[in-house]
């Protein structure tokens, strides 16, 4: 087994009012409605959930993220989070929003994932750059599935 790391930073604007954006990202509950491969959701409390997604394959290794994650805001434009318990996956970040005005807000959005593969450590400089390319590609279509929910209700849908 092999402990791979990667980080990617992406900035978003979406068109609803800040308090929207917020409570979206500071909520374990909201942020799950805009993951596409969920097969279990544990809420421990109101800001710290469980999550075990659906398995993945690259190159014949399939590994099955399951990791809980503890949200923190301070109450307006920041949002971060960080690994609450053991699991296969870590994954640490933050979020900052700014208002551009009241009804969009830009997303300045960093995550680090740490994924457990199943994989001998002479291996890890192959999986490297497959990992990078899901977790750009995981917090891309994230970002996207978001902005389509907050759209969507602030504008009254």
């Amino acid at each position: 087994m092999a402990w791979i790391k990667g980080t990617e930073r992406q900035q978003r604007v979406i068109h609803a009012p800040l308090p929207d954006v917020y409570a979206f990202f500071v909520s374990p509950a909201r942020r799950s409605e805009a993951f596409d491969d969920i097969q279990e959701r544990h809420a421990i409390d109101a800001s710290c959930e469980r999550w075990i997604m659906a398995p993945r394959t690259a190159l014949k290794v399939t590994v099955q993220p399951d990791y809980t994650t503890r949200y923190t805001g301070n109450g307006t434009d920041s949002i971060t989070w960080e690994p609450a318990a053991e699991g296969t996956t870590r994954t640490r970040g933050r979020a900052t929003l700014e208002a551009l005005d009241a009804q969009r807000t830009r997303v300045d959005y960093e995550e680090t994932i740490t994924s457990d593969l199943p994989i001998p450590r002479l291996m890890v400089k192959v999986f490297e750059p497959i990992v990078a390319l899901e977790i750009k590609k995981g917090v891309r279509d994230f970002l996207a599935r978001a902005s389509r929910i907050l759209e969507a209700g602030s504008r009254g849908c």
